[in-house]
């Protein structure tokens, strides 16, 4: 925690660029951390936006150190508030973006949400084929769908020549229609986009 609270006291705006994104790894880094030594596995409220706000900041700068372009974007209407282990769910979307850009060049990934008739769908769509090991990829993919499976979700993964495609579907119950009260986000530096994705 005292890790966490140094890192948040730290000023980007004095660092070059590349400072500024290691200074959100490490700082998605260690709230990651923080949140495996303080919690216990199960179900919670989960910011939707804190999330990719952490995902952005702990990939970011990986996928530009690749060329990589990466886009997160999250139609009007979406819920922010998810029931789901936040721990479960943020493996294994990082394990989804980190195939995608591991070993990948020039090319792009997003990451977009939405929301379907069968549940809320996490889509990472990837125009660069990662140059990773086939061994190591299969037991990536194996992993992430072992995880997948923890949360109820279903997991689709389809390659295809110069990228793939995976679809992370949700069961209707992990979001909450109800009012929640949730914090304000620092949205600084989340390049979220607000547009209607094709259902």
């Amino acid at each position: 925690v005292d890790v966490v609270e140094g890192l948040s006291l730290v000023d980007g705006t004095v660092l070059s660029e590349a400072g500024q994104r290691q200074l959100g790894r490490a700082r998605a880094a260690g709230r990651a951390a923080a949140r495996l030594a303080g919690s216990s596995s199960g179900q919670g409220t989960v910011d939707l936006i804190e999330l990719l706000h952490d995902l952005e900041d702990r990939w970011g700068g990986r996928a530009v150190a690749h060329g990589i372009a990466l886009s997160m974007a999250i139609p009007a209407g979406v819920p922010r508030a998810l029931s789901v282990d936040r721990v479960t769910l943020e493996r294994t979307l990082s394990n989804l973006l980190a195939h995608a850009i591991a070993g990948g060049r020039d090319g792009r990934v997003r990451l977009s949400v939405g929301l379907l008739s069968d549940g809320m769908r996490f889509e990472v769509e990837s125009t660069s084929a990662p140059q990773t090991d086939r061994a190591g990829a299969e037991l990536g993919l194996a992993v992430t769908r072992a995880l997948a499976a923890g949360m109820e979700a279903e997991l689709d993964f389809v390659a295809r020549d110069g990228g793939f495609r995976a679809d992370l579907t949700l069961p209707p119950p992990v979001w909450k229609t109800e009012p929640v009260a949730m914090p304000e986000a620092d949205l600084s530096g989340l390049r979220v986009m607000l547009a209607p994705l094709p259902l």
